[in-house]
């Protein structure tokens, strides 16, 4: 549930098209903080550097996405317990994180093949649903 809105993020912090707008730094190979607190921003040459493995790498991350949704939609539809249907939604989050994990490792290295400092997020820290409750609380 949650890789949708992460790969999101990810995507408009790597196409610039955040909160912080792109400085024009022409001729310039290194990135510069947005803010002092605020995530690194790519140049256009950055971007034109790291665009067709960032996209061979977007491509095959959401054929992996359908892949796990295609065996969890067959898990779910043959669950016949509640703890059966437990089953299929954990494994498909296992699925899911392990594919994020996977697909931020290989961003880092495509931009640690090109000598581009990747842009860091803060994580969001979630506390866990209880029983009953209206949903999760995010805190920074």
């Amino acid at each position: 549930p949650m890789a949708r809105p992460l790969a999101l993020a990810a995507a408009l912090l790597l196409t610039g098209a955040g909160a912080a707008a792109l400085r024009p730094e022409a001729g310039r190979a290194q990135s510069s903080p947005s803010s002092p607190s605020g995530p690194q921003v790519l140049t256009p040459e950055q971007q034109n550097i790291v665009f067709p493995g960032r996209k061979a790498l977007l491509l095959e991350e959401q054929k992996g996405r359908i892949a796990i949704l295609e065996r969890s939609r067959s898990c779910v539809g043959r669950a016949s317990t509640p703890e059966a249907l437990s089953s299929c939604l954990m494994q498909e989050r296992r699925d899911t994180m392990a594919l994020r994990s996977r697909f931020r490792d290989q961003m880092r290295e495509l931009f640690a093949k090109n000598g581009i400092p990747f842009p860091e997020m803060k994580r969001l820290q979630l506390r866990r649903i209880e029983p009953g409750s209206k949903g999760a609380q995010q805190s920074i």
